[in-house]
C-alpha cells in the first residue's frame, strides 16, 4: 500500500521488480530469475528488444524462439497475447548488439525472465518480431472516404457507405499490408493471416488487391461485405512513422492545435482524465512552459487529433498514440504553468487572469492588507456582466467562464451597475466564500483568424471565409502581418469540409502590400463557392493571450 517514487537512481525493494507496461512503469512482485535477467523488454521498429539497464538495449536473437516465448513476450510488455511471431528479421535502424536469446518457455510464465535466457553469437538477420493483441493504430478519413484502424492487433476498415468491420484475409499479401500501414502513417508492415480473433461476424473488406504504390487503402480494389469467418482476420503491425505530430501551438482563441503532415488540426480533449492530464502536461512542456491542465470549456471539435494513449513522460506529443478523424469532442484549451498575460494587458486598476481565475487587486487599506483576490461567484452576481467587463478592460472581445471551488481561495465580490465601462465603476466586498470565477479571455480585437489554416475574416461583426479569387502574395503578406506574423506561404482554390459553409466576408482582395491591416485592402463580394485560401504564417504573435496555472 506504500507509494514508491523513482528518481534517476534507485533500488527496488527486495521482493519487488520494475516492469515496463504499455501504460507506463509498474512495480510488481518479483519472480525467481537468473542473475543475468534483463531489466525490461520492448519493441523498436517492430523488433523485440531487451534492456540490460535503463540506458542500454539490444535486439533479442531468434535462436530457439517459439510461439510460447512470443506469448510470454507480449504478456511481459503488457500487450496481451501473441497472434504470431517472425524470425530472421533485420532492421537497418537496429544495431547487431544482441543482448540475449530466449529459449525454453513453457508459455505460462508471467515474465520472459522466467524462461531460460541464453547468450549465443548472433548476426544481422536473426532478430525476432512479435505480433501482439494489444497493438492499436488509427487513421483519419481520406479522400476515398475509407478509415483504417488496427484494434487489438486486428485490421479493421470503414467506408462512408459501410459500418466498421474486420478486413478479410482472402488474397491479402505484403502489398496490401504495406498500403494499410501507409494509410495509417507508417512505412513498414508485418502481418499474419488466418487469425481467429474476437471480431464481429461482418467483414467490411475482402479480396484486397493493392499495387503497393497507393497511399490510401480505399484506392485499392476490394470486395465489400465479403462472406468470411472469424478465422479469416488479419493481424497487422506497423512501424516507422511517415507522418507525426511535429509541433503544437495555441490558436488565436487559446485552443490547442497540432501539426500533422504539414497541416494544423485541432486537438480533442481526451475523455479519460489520466490521458487528458498526460496530454496537457506534454503539450505545455512542448510549448516551452511547465505542467498544465485542460480547461472545462465546451467548444466542440468536429475533425482533428484524438490522443488515445499518453503517459505524460513523453518528450513531445509525437511520442503519444493518436489518430486523425471526424469526431464530436471537446476542443482542448490548455492552461500551462508559466503562461502569462503580457504586463501591458494588466489594467492599472489591477485586473488579470491567472491560474484560469479572474483576479482583482485591492488596495492596501483593506482589513487583511489587500493584494490579489479571486473574483467571487454567487447567485446574486451577474457573472456574464463581470466576465465581459474584465475581459473588455484587458482588451479582449470574447470570453468563456465557469465556476471553480478551492478552500485556498481568498475572494472578493464585485457588482457593477448596468452599462459600466470600467472596473472602477463597480463596488467590491470581501467574502469568505471559496467559489471563484474561472475565466478565459480571447479574440484580441483582430479581424482575422486561421481555422485549419483557412483564412477567416470578421466584417461587421460576422466571421466568414476569405475567397480565393485574385488572392496573391501581397494579400498573404498583409494577412499574416495583421495576425502579427510573417508570411510563409499560401495556397488558393482549397476545399476544406471542416469549415462550415458560410458566405465569404471578403473576396477579390487586392492589397498593395504596405497596409497595416487586411481590412484596409480593397475587396468586393462574389457569389458563394467552396474555393478558400489556406494561409501559412510564421513567427510568434506579439499580442498572444494565454492563461497561467
Amino acid at each position: 500500500g506504500r507509494s514508491i517514487v523513482f528518481y534517476k537512481s534507485f533500488v527496488c525493494p527486495p521482493k519487488m521488480r520494475l516492469v515496463a507496461l504499455a501504460s507506463g512503469w509498474s512495480v510488481i512482485p518479483a519472480v525467481a530469475v537468473a542473475s543475468d535477467a534483463l531489466e525490461r523488454f520492448s519493441q523498436a521498429h517492430g523488433v523485440l528488444m531487451g534492456w540490460t539497464d535503463f540506458n542500454t538495449s539490444g535486439p533479442i536473437c531468434h535462436d530457439n524462439f517459439n510461439q510460447a516465448a512470443a506469448g510470454v513476450a507480449c504478456r511481459t510488455m503488457g500487450l496481451g497475447s501473441a497472434y504470431g511471431f517472425f524470425t530472421g528479421q533485420s532492421r537497418s535502424e537496429v544495431p547487431n548488439n544482441y543482448v540475449a536469446a530466449v529459449a525454453r518457455c513453457a508459455g505460462s510464465e508471467a515474465n520472459l525472465n522466467e524462461c531460460k535466457i541464453e547468450h549465443p553469437t548472433c548476426y544481422r538477420g536473426e532478430m525476432v518480431t512479435v505480433l501482439c493483441s494489444n497493438f492499436s493504430r488509427a487513421a483519419a478519413e481520406t479522400a476515398s472516404g475509407v478509415q483504417v484502424e488496427i484494434f487489438s492487433g486486428i485490421l479493421f476498415a470503414k467506408s462512408w457507405q459501410s459500418a466498421w468491420g474486420a478486413v478479410c484475409d482472402d488474397g491479402f499479401d505484403q502489398r496490401d499490408a504495406t498500403v494499410a500501414c501507409r494509410h495509417l502513417g507508417y512505412q513498414w508492415a508485418i502481418f499474419k493471416t488466418g487469425v481467429r480473433a474476437a471480431v464481429p461476424h461482418s467483414f467490411s473488406m475482402g479480396n484486397l488487391d493493392c499495387t503497393g504504390q497507393e497511399n490510401d487503402l480505399g484506392r485499392c480494389k476490394f470486395a465489400k461485405s465479403p462472406l468470411c469467418t472469424r478465422g479469416e482476420a488479419v493481424a497487422l503491425q506497423c512501424w516507422g512513422r511517415t507522418k507525426m505530430v511535429t509541433g503544437v501551438r495555441l490558436d488565436d482563441r487559446g485552443f490547442l492545435m497540432g501539426n500533422y503532415g504539414e497541416e494544423w488540426f485541432g486537438v480533442a480533449k481526451p475523455r479519460k482524465s489520466a490521458i487528458s492530464e498526460a496530454v496537457a502536461n506534454v503539450s505545455c512542456r512542448q510549448l516551452g512552459m511547465g505542467s498544465g491542465r485542460f480547461l472545462p470549456v465546451d467548444k466542440r471539435l468536429w475533425f482533428g487529433l484524438d490522443f488515445v494513449k499518453c503517459t505524460g513522460f513523453e518528450g513531445n506529443t509525437g511520442e503519444c498514440d493518436y489518430r486523425v478523424l471526424s469526431m464530436n469532442e471537446r476542443w482542448a484549451r490548455p492552461s500551462c504553468r508559466g503562461q502569462t498575460l503580457p504586463p501591458s494587458y494588466l489594467h492599472e486598476t489591477g485586473v488579470k487572469v491567472e491560474n484560469g481565475v479572474a483576479m482583482l487587486h485591492i488596495g492596501e487599506n483593506w482589513a487583511d492588507g489587500g493584494g490579489w483576490r479571486a473574483l467571487h461567484v454567487a447567485r446574486w452576481i451577474l457573472v456574464d456582466q463581470v466576465a465581459a467587463l474584465v475581459c473588455k478592460q484587458l482588451g479582449f472581445q470574447r470570453y468563456d467562464t465557469w465556476k471553480l471551488v478551492d478552500p485556498d481561495y481568498k475572494t472578493v465580490a464585485m457588482t457593477c451597475p448596468s452599462g459600466a465601462e470600467l472596473v472602477d465603476q463597480c463596488t467590491f466586498q470581501l467574502t469568505s466564500g471559496h467559489e471563484a470565477m474561472g475565466l478565459y479571455c480571447y479574440d484580441f480585437g483582430l479581424p482575422l483568424r486561421l481555422e485549419h489554416n483557412i483564412l477567416m475574416a470578421r466584417v461587421d461583426g460576422v466571421w466568414g471565409p476569405v475567397g480565393c479569387n485574385s488572392f496573391g502574395e501581397k494579400d498573404a503578406v498583409v494577412a499574416c502581418r495583421t495576425l502579427g506574423r510573417t508570411m510563409r506561404g499560401y495556397k488558393n482554390w482549397v476545399e476544406d469540409y471542416r469549415i462550415p459553409q458560410k458566405k465569404f466576408t471578403m473576396d477579390n482582395v487586392d492589397c498593395k502590400g504596405d497596409e497595416a491591416s487586411f481590412l484596409n485592402c480593397s475587396s468586393s463580394m462574389s457569389s458563394y463557392n467552396r474555393q478558400l485560401v489556406r494561409l501559412f504564417c510564421g513567427g510568434k504573435r506579439n499580442d498572444k493571450v494565454a492563461m497561467v496555472v
